[in-house]
Parts: C-alpha cells; structure tokens; sequence
C-alpha cells in the first residue's frame, strides 16, 4: 500500500559543518530523581517544591529550556544546597546560553564540590575571553583527569599557553592526536595554532588532518584551503575545493564561507586571527564531534561557550540551531537562526532552515513565503521549490506540490542518484492530482536512480496491482520491497494484495494476516484482510475484519460505503473484482 505522508528521508541540506566524528561519547548529565539535601528542608513553600517538579518532568520530556528555567528558579534561591541539582541546573544553563545564571551559581557550586569540571571550564572561558592566559590555565588544571577533561585540557590548554611558550605549546597536541578516531582534532587544532603563530609546519598540521580522511569535510577543507590560498599555493587550494564539490554537489556554503574571507582590499584574511579566536574554534570542533556522536546537550554547552569568546564566529550558532531542530524545539531554533546575520555565509541555508521550522509550527503560509524569498534571491538553486513542494504535499494540494517539484527539478537538470525521492515525490503529487502517466515516469526513473528502494517500489506495484496491470512485475517488485523492509506493514500489505488480484487468496491471507498484525490500526490493511478471507470461504472472519477496518474511520474517497455495501450484502462472485 502506498503512503505519502510517512517521514522519509530528506535531500541533505547542506555538508556537514563538523569534523568526522571519532568513537567519542558524552556521557548525559543524571537528573536526581527526588532532592537530596534540601528543597523540602529548606524551604516551606510549594512553589519552590513545584518548580522543581516541573522541571523534572520537562528534562524527561525533552524540553531542556523549560527545565533550565524551573531548575534555575530552585537554585536562585540561596537556601538550596542539594549538589546533584545545582550540577545539573548548571549544566543545562550553560547549554541553554544562560552564562549569566550559570555565573551566579558557580561559588556556590564549588563551594559543595571544588573539583566540579563545568563551573572551572567557565571560569577558564571567561579569563580567556579577557586575555588572562595565566587563570585561564590555572582553571583548566582543576577540571579534573580522564574523557571530556583531558581534552578541554589540551585543546584550551594549548592556545592559553601559546602567549608564553609560542610553537612548543602544540606539544600539549600530542597525546590527543594518539587517541583513537582523534587525529584530525589534534592535527587541525595544531595547524591553527601554527598558522596564527606564523610557524611554517602549519602547513605539515593541514596536511596530516587531511591524510586522516577519504572525505574532509567542509570546515576541514575550509581551513586548509584558505591556508594554502594565503601561502601563494592556488593551485593546491583549487584542487581541494574541486575535490569537496564533487564528492559534495548540493553544497551551499563553500563558495559563500571563500568570500566572506576576501577583504576589501583582496587579501584574504585567516579564520583564526586571536587567541580568543582560536580557543573558541577549539570548542566548536569539540562541540560538533559531541554533536555527531549524539551529546546534545554537552555539544550546545561547548558550542555557548565558543560563541563567548568569539562572539562573530556563526558555527556554533548554527550547530546550536541544528541541535534544537534536532530536539524538536521548533521556536527556539527559529530564534537562534535568526540570530545569523543576513550577510553571513550561512544566511540563505538558515532561511531554508527556519522554513522547515515554521512548517512545523503549523505556519505553512509563512514558510512559503519565506521560500519564495530565497528563491528569488538564488534563483539558480533548487531547495526552496523541494521543500514549498513538500509543505504543499503535506496540505494535500496535489496540483501547487507538482508545480513546484517541477520546478525544482528543472534548475536541477539532470537528476542524480540523490535526487530519487525528488522524483518519487512528484511522482506522488501526480498520481494523486490524476495524471498517472506522468507519476508512473516519475516513479519509474526514481527507480532507474535507485532500484532497489524500497518504498518507490511498493508505490509503483501498488498503484499497479490497483489499476489491474503488469501484476507479474508487481509481485517481483513487491517480494524485493518486503525482503528491504520485512516489517514494513504497508509493504506487506502490498504484497498480499497482488496476490489478492491474481486470484491467489491463501497467499493473499498469510501476508495481509502479519500487514494487520504490523499495522493494526490501518483500515485499508483490515479491509483487505477481510476481501482475502471472504475469497477463502471465512465469511465470519471477514465480517470481522470489514466491521474493524469501518471502526477505524477510513478516509479514503468511497471507502466507507464500500465497506458498508460489503456488510451488508457480501462480495460479488470470485472473479468479477479481480
């Protein structure tokens, strides 16, 4: 059975913004499940007691803003002494970008436990951010040993004592780059620091990073490019940005991140020009390997922390936007988008993003015509008419989603291996604005793209079995979509179904019985299951499964008083609905 409304994967939006990811995971900060050590002992007002209840209940839901602020309205007050909350509040103020309210806490944190890692890392951060290098490195050596704070240590480490020691302080590099899946960290950060130090082995740093992947991502080719561009080497530059725009032919930020490094005068200005700018591009490296490696929250508490010291730097930012996006927090990723200057690199593709986002909120209208925006400002570019298509599919306006798919794979020319579900998309729009010649070419060229995928063809075979025709090519179709998907309960559905159709009932009725068992609540899978059983002479059973699939409010067009018809007066003869 087709489904167009199902959550499929999404054409990449842009390449990713972080490092390659090594085996590094963060370990989630632990809510305390009841205070330890005093909200109830301290205080006689529920309120306080409520707060904190509240906020428990949105850490377990995910909602980390609103669990900062009820966690922070326990902490402000001064009587609370309980550890685990304070630790906890403290982190998520600092994920949240609350450094304010974080600062306000850190005495009274230390003071229960001196050797807490995140009130000494902001500390270092903020004596960083005032050129007080000496602190700074006295802050970092109270972070503790082992995981997250051998690195803080050797990445901030490393640009805080680079004032005094110069080059030598990349020595404090070298047990980072030892680390498994960490190299590139180790040699990136060492080539940046080389580079703003003016040391001529920057250039053997770069190197050593890039010998770490097949595939660099784009910061990594950012960086090294711009180095080889400033020491006269075009050509190498050239043949490196070649390189990432094939491996990566949808980037949107390569060509735009070049020129906003161009100054007035056409000198090309370095990424990292300050200690401060340094330290910072340090924490978003760490941030986006934590980001990839799903620590959310510890990845946004870097990412704050870099936008601290190096407030112009929209990286983190952006990672910062990402990750909200990626917990569902729709209104707060549109507020930090927003945040993005419209002159920076990252402008256009946050627009697309903060589109997405507004869709989600339900204002559609909005994020088409914020679209229509970005569209006309980059007219040669695809991605906004693939998302108005995709918002308009999903108000079911047939005709407006063909129209714009159409538009976006006209810019697109020749369609690649990538763009399948572009064409399987409109492919839908088609079939059910009524133009089922155009839908079948769409399908049958995503298929041509991509023939083993799965759910382009269940559509085909589907929309085949239904139209009574090249059923012997469906069911070859559908036996492949079920072996891709084996609990896919549609795909099932499908198969059963051409089976149905070609007179086969038994065969019919073991598939459409495990479609229902997959997918109970679809009234189209319980519809077929009683056709198949009727055909089978189990009239009860199908009486059943007709009066169960009637319960479930069938949408489908005629759907209901088909099922109602069969109630009440059965199925005409074998052979006439085949």
């Amino acid at each position: 059975m087709p489904l167009f409304s199902r959550r499929l994967p999404a054409l990449a939006l842009a390449a990713p913004l972080c490092l390659a990811a090594p085996a590094l995971a963060a370990t989630a900060q632990e809510v305390p499940e009841t205070p330890s050590g005093g909200i109830g002992a301290t205080t006689a007002e529920g309120a306080l007691y409520g707060d904190y209840l509240a906020g428990l209940v949105a850490s377990r839901l995910g909602d980390y803003g609103r669990a900062a602020t009820f966690f922070g309205r326990v902490a402000d007050n001064a009587q609370v002494t309980d550890l685990e909350l304070l630790r906890t509040t403290y982190g998520l103020l600092l994920a949240e970008g609350r450094l304010d309210q974080a600062r306000a806490l850190t005495d009274r944190l230390l003071g229960l436990s001196a050797d807490e890692g995140l009130p000494h890392l902001l500390l270092s951060v903020d004596a960083l951010a005032a050129g007080d290098t000496a602190e700074a490195a006295g802050q970092l050596r109270q972070l503790g040993e082992g995981g997250l704070a051998d690195l803080l240590t050797d990445l901030l480490g490393t640009w805080a004592a680079a004032e005094v020691e110069g080059a030598a302080a990349a020595k404090r590099l070298d047990g980072l780059a030892a680390r498994r899946g960490l190299a590139i960290l180790a040699h990136l950060q060492r080539g940046l620091l080389l580079d703003y130090l003016g040391d001529p082995e920057a250039a053997a740093a770069y190197e050593a990073a890039l010998a770490e992947t097949e595939s660099p991502t784009l910061r990594l080719v950012l960086l090294a490019g711009n180095f080889y561009e400033r020491q006269g080497e075009t050509a190498k530059a050239e043949a490196l940005y070649a390189a990432y725009r094939t491996d990566n032919p949808e980037d949107l930020l390569l060509g735009p991140m070049r020129a906003d490094l161009r100054r007035e005068d056409g000198s090309l200005a370095p990424l990292v020009e300050s200690l401060q700018e340094g330290a910072a591009a340090a924490l978003f490296d760490l941030a986006s390997i934590l980001a990839r490696e799903r620590g959310g929250q510890l990845s946004m508490a870097y990412a704050n922390l870099a936008l601290e010291l190096d407030p112009d730097f929209q990286g983190p930012r952006v990672l910062i936007g990402e990750l909200l996006q990626d917990q569902e927090r729709h209104a707060d990723a549109i507020a930090v988008y927003r945040a993005v200057p419209s002159d920076s690199p990252y402008a256009w593709v946050v627009g697309l993003r903060i589109a997405e986002e507004m869709h989600e909120l339900e204002r559609t209208g909005e994020a088409i015509e914020k679209l229509s925006g970005l569209a006309a400002a980059r007219p040669e570019r695809f991605e906004p008419w693939y998302r108005i298509g995709n918002f308009e599919r999903s108000r079911e306006n047939w005709l407006e989603a063909a129209a714009a798919y159409e538009t976006a794979l006209d810019k697109l020319g020749d369609p690649r291996e990538e763009h399948w579900l572009l064409l399987y998309f409109r492919g839908i729009a088609y079939e059910r604005s009524k133009q089922w010649p155009k839908a079948e070419a769409d399908f049958l060229k995503a298929l041509e793209l991509q023939p083993d995928q799965p759910y382009v063809l269940n559509y085909l075979a589907y929309s085949w079995v239904e139209k009574k025709k090249n059923l012997d090519r469906a069911e070859e179709m559908l036996i492949k979509a079920v072996e891709l998907r084996p609990t896919d309960g549609y795909i099932v559905d499908s198969l059963g179904w051409v089976y149905y159709r070609m007179g086969r009932y038994e065969e019919a009725v073991e598939q459409l019985e495990r479609a229902v068992e997959l997918r109970p609540m679809d009234p189209t899978i319980n519809d077929h299951l009683g056709d198949a059983y009727w055909r089978t002479e189990r009239r009860r059973e199908a009486r059943v499964q007709w009066q169960r699939a009637l319960s479930l409010d069938p949408t489908e067009e005629g759907q209901a008083e088909a099922i109602q018809e069969k109630l009440d007066n059965g199925m005409p003869p074998k052979g006439e609905d085949l």
